[in-house]
C-alpha cells in the first residue's frame, strides 16, 4: 500500500476531526459524554432513563473519566478539548483497524485495479470517514470488532498469540455495543462449522473474549455504578423482554436494504456486493457474520440506518468481492464499462468529503459561548431537554433550569440569567426579549426560507441576557 494514501487519509481524519463537533445520534452524548459529566461531578440536571435502569456499558465512559483527570493533573479542563480527544482517539482507531483490515484482506484480491479500488474505499469513503471520527459506540465497537475479527486473518508465527488477541478485541467489541455479538457469534460458527478450527484455539478465543468482557463490562460497571449491576441482562430485559425498544417506532424488514442503499455513491454497490456474496460464496466468513447481524437486527421492529455502522468498514470488501464475481462468473469486465460512472462516484465522493468540513449545525457552538462568557453564578433557563441539559459541555457557575414555558421565568437578582432558545421557539414565542440578545444563529431572513420549518429540527439558538 502506498504511504500517501495512509498520510492523506490522516489529514482528512485529523480535519474532519476539528470541524465535526456534535454527535450522530443523541445517544452518543446522553449513553457516554452524559455519564461522564455525572461520574466526573459535574452537575448534572437530568440524565437519561437507561442511567437509572443500569443498563448501559461504561467502558467508553471510563475512557473520558481518565482523560479528563489526567487533563487535570495540569490545568482546567476544558470540555471541548476532551470532546475533540476523543474524535481524535476514535479516528486513530478506525485508521489502525482498518489497516489491519486491509493487510489481512488484500492478499485475498486477485485484480490489481480491484486492489486499489479496496484501499480507497476503504479508507477514503466520506460516509465511513463521517461515522469514524466520532466516539459512538457504534463506530467504536465496530472498530474493536474489525481488528479482533482481521487478526484471525493475518499470519502468526504463534498461533495462540493470534487468537489471544482477537478474543480481546472481540470482548471490547461486544462491551462497547452489547449487538455486536451477532457479529461475533456468525464468525464463531463460521470458525466451528466451515474453518474447522482446532478446540484448543477456539478454548482461548473464547476464554479471552470472556475475561476482557467481564473486565472491561462487569467489573467497569461496577466502578460506575456500585454493586454488581450486569448491564447487558438489564439491557436485554429493557428493550427485549420489556420491547421499550420498539416504543421508538418500527420499520419494515427491507428498511436496512434500502437506507444502505440511500448511501451514495457507493451505498448501492454495498448493497449488490453483499447480495452477490452471499448468493456465490455461501461459505466465506462475510456471509456468515454480515447474514448473521443483519437478520437478527431484522426481526427488532426498531431500526436505525446507524445501527448496521460496526459494519461499514467492512462493506468495501463486499463491493470487490463482488466485482471479482461479476468477472468470473459472468465474464463483465466493470472496470471496461463502467469506467466514466466510476470518475464520478468518486467526484462526488471527494465533493461529499468536503462538506464534512463545514462544521455542523448543533448546540456546541451556544454552549462554547455560554461556557467562555460565563464566569460567575448564572441561571439558565432553557424551554427543552434536548441539547440545552448537555451538561459536559457547562461550567459549574451555570445554574440549570429546564421551564415549560418563558412565564415560568424568575430571575435572581443577585445573578446572571440567561435563557435559550432555538429559532423555532423564539418563533413560536413571537420573538420574546428581542432587545436582549447577546448571541444570535437567527437572523430573520432566515425565516423566508424555512421550508417544511427544517428550523423546527436544527440546533440553532438564541441567547437572551434578562437581567440586562
Amino acid at each position: 500500500m502506498k504511504l500517501k494514501y495512509i498520510y492523506i487519509t490522516m489529514i482528512i481524519y485529523l480535519i474532519a476531526s476539528y470541524f465535526h463537533v456534535g454527535y450522530v445520534h443523541a445517544d452518543e452524548y446522553y449513553q457516554i459524554f452524559q455519564f461522564a459529566a455525572y461520574k466526573i461531578g459535574m452537575k448534572t440536571l437530568h440524565m437519561p432513563w437507561e442511567f437509572h435502569d443500569q443498563m448501559r456499558s461504561t467502558f467508553q465512559v471510563m475512557i473520558i473519566c481518565f482523560i479528563y483527570k489526567f487533563y487535570a493533573l495540569f490545568t482546567t479542563p476544558s470540555p471541548f478539548v476532551i470532546g475533540f480527544i476523543m474524535r481524535v482517539f476514535s479516528s486513530a482507531l478506525s485508521i489502525i483497524s482498518i489497516l489491519v483490515f486491509i493487510k489481512a484482506f488484500l492478499p485475498t484480491i486477485t485484480n490489481q485495479q480491484y486492489k486499489k479500488w479496496f484501499i480507497l474505499l476503504t479508507l477514503l469513503t466520506w460516509a465511513n470517514i463521517y461515522y469514524n471520527i466520532h466516539y459512538c459506540s457504534e463506530n467504536i465497537s465496530g472498530k474493536f470488532f474489525l481488528l479482533g475479527f482481521s487478526i484471525l486473518f493475518l499470519k502468526f508465527n504463534r498461533l495462540y498469540l493470534k487468537y489471544l488477541l482477537s478474543g480481546l478485541f472481540l470482548g471490547l467489541a461486544f462491551t462497547t455495543r452489547f449487538q455486536v455479538a451477532f457479529l461475533i457469534l456468525g464468525l464463531l460458527a463460521w470458525l466451528i462449522f466451515i474453518n474447522k478450527t482446532p478446540i484448543k484455539y477456539l478454548f482461548i478465543l473464547i476464554f479471552f473474549i470472556l475475561v476482557t468482557v467481564f473486565i472491561t463490562n462487569v467489573y467497569v460497571d461496577h466502578w460506575f455504578y456500585g454493586g454488581w449491576p450486569l448491564t447487558t441482562w438489564n439491557y436485554f430485559k429493557q428493550n427485549i423482554i420489556l420491547n421499550k425498544v420498539n416504543g421508538y417506532g418500527e420499520e419494515s424488514w427491507y428498511y436496512y436494504i434500502y437506507m444502505t442503499a440511500a448511501i451514495l455513491p457507493f451505498g448501492p454497490f454495498y448493497v449488490i456486493g453483499a447480495l452477490l456474496v452471499f448468493f456465490y460464496k455461501p461459505q466465506n466468513v462475510l456471509t456468515w457474520i454480515l447474514l448473521t447481524f443483519i437478520i437478527c437486527h431484522d426481526l427488532i421492529g426498531h431500526k436505525e440506518i446507524r445501527f448496521m455502522v460496526p459494519i461499514f468498514s467492512i462493506m468495501p470488501l463486499c463491493i470487490v468481492y463482488g466485482l471479482q464475481i461479476l468477472e468470473d462468473k459472468f465474464q463483465y469486465q466493470v472496470t471496461t464499462h463502467w469506467a466514466k460512472t466510476t470518475k464520478i462516484m468518486w467526484y462526488l465522493n471527494c465533493f461529499l468529503l468536503l462538506l464534512l468540513l463545514i462544521p455542523p449545525s448543533t448546540e456546541l457552538p451556544v454552549l462554547r459561548y455560554i461556557y467562555d462568557t460565563y464566569k460567575t453564578p448564572t441561571e439558565y433557563y432553557f424551554l427543552s431537554y434536548v441539547g440545552s441539559d448537555m451538561d459536559f459541555y457547562k461550567n459549574n457557575y451555570l445554574d440549570s433550569k429546564k421551564i415549560n414555558n418563558i412565564n415560568e421565568i424568575n430571575c435572581d437578582k443577585n445573578k446572571k440569567c440567561i435563557l435559550a432558545l432555538t429559532c423555532s421557539q423564539a418563533f413560536e414565542n413571537r420573538f420574546p426579549f428581542s432587545n436582549k440578545i447577546v448571541f444570535s444563529q437567527c437572523p430573520k431572513w432566515l425565516y423566508k426560507v424555512n421550508y417544511g420549518n427544517w428550523m423546527g429540527r436544527t440546533a440553532i439558538y438564541n441567547i437572551y441576557e434578562l437581567d440586562k
